[in-house]
């Protein structure tokens, strides 16, 4: 009996592995490269904010909520249209992981076109005020026009980096033995 058990225990478990498909192989692949390029755009972002809105824990944090805001409604949205998308054909989300990629792509250049004059936009938009100490500070419409900018900027990309993910896990999901699909 302690030998089947310990038989068990060092069998690789086939139950959560996908099968050995090439194209699974790819997918891993461009999910992972996909996966890195999201982390260095948000990288690249707050860098970027922090020179222009100054490089503190307000930029940091306002880009990064951004991003995640971008994530959770883009997931809340892209998960039940990639189930529906599968469904009626489950090679198209391949194709429109392709499309989503290249939008991230083209959306990206634009954002990187836009960052080198945010300076000037967010220097136009700043309104300052005597602060208690005496100290000029920004106001609190100029905080608000500068999250304004960052949603704009931002959100739409992050929505693009959800969805493709959708398309290649509901994919890669939909291959598995494991699946209900």
């Amino acid at each position: 009996m302690a030998q089947s058990l310990n038989s068990i225990s060092r069998s690789p478990n086939s139950i959560t592995r996908l099968p050995d498909y090439p194209i699974t192989r790819f997918l891993y692949f461009l999910f992972f490269l996909s996966g890195i390029s999201g982390l260095i755009y948000q990288v690249v972002w707050v860098r970027v904010f922090g020179n222009v809105f100054g490089n503190t824990v307000y930029s940091t944090s306002l880009v990064i909520a951004v991003f995640m805001l971008g994530l959770g409604v883009g997931s809340f949205v892209a998960g039940s249209w990639a189930d529906r998308r599968y469904a009626k054909q489950g090679r198209s989300l391949l194709r429109a992981y392709g499309c989503f990629e290249l939008l991230i792509g083209v959306m990206g250049l634009g954002i990187s076109a836009l960052l080198p004059h945010l300076g000037q936009v967010s220097a136009l938009a700043s309104s300052y005020s005597r602060g208690a100490a005496g100290w000029y500070v920004l106001s609190s419409t100029s905080y608000l026009f500068r999250a304004a900018i960052a949603l704009v900027l931002l959100t739409p990309v992050t929505l693009l980096f959800v969805i493709s993910f959708e398309a290649t896990s509901t994919r890669a999901a939909g291959e598995s033995p494991c699946s209900t699909r």
